[in-house]
């Protein structure tokens, strides 16, 4: 399993490629929290690249989606195979997953809940960076240092 995670302005997108199953289960469940933490209200998880999704692999999803309704927040999950999707469906949490064809419509739902449009400029940030919001009157920093473990700091500038 691959996962890549973008900002795009205000928008956390996480792409997941491969099979999802109980053996990387904790890794995605810990990205997506990480996710979650970071303060963004709308997170869209892409599911085009996922072959295979079992319950196991459900979880993360599960819980981000608990997650960012109870800080009230918006995800979508786009992308998913036909198989995939079905799997999402059985499985009793359609209250909890708005699904969407392509990572576009689900940017668009998300801005639309907003009134405005997105913009296509985009931060990618690696799996496994600490995310921090961005200081009030701060300049970004790219990289510092905190008790000799990296924090990466990165935010859109407006």
């Amino acid at each position: 399993m691959k996962i890549s995670i973008n900002i795009r302005r205000d928008i956390v997108t996480v792409k997941i490629a491969g099979t999802v199953d109980s053996h990387v289960a904790g890794r995605l469940y810990d990205a997506l929290v990480q996710c979650v933490g970071s303060g963004k209200q709308k997170l869209i998880i892409d599911l085009s690249g996922v072959q295979l999704m079992t319950r196991a692999g459900m979880r993360g999803l599960v819980v981000a989606a608990r997650l960012m309704k109870s800080n009230r927040g918006n995800m979508r999950i786009c992308g998913a195979q036909k198989s995939v999707e079905a799997v999402l469906q059985n499985l009793g949490y359609n209250h909890l997953f708005n699904l969407d064809p392509t990572h576009q419509n689900s940017i668009d739902n998300l801005c639309e809940a907003r009134g405005r449009k997105a913009r296509d400029t985009a931060k990618v940030i690696p799996f496994g960076s600490t995310i921090l919001p961005r200081p009030e009157g701060q300049c970004p920093i790219e990289t510092e240092y905190y008790r000799s473990n990296p924090v990466i700091w990165r935010w859109e500038l407006s």
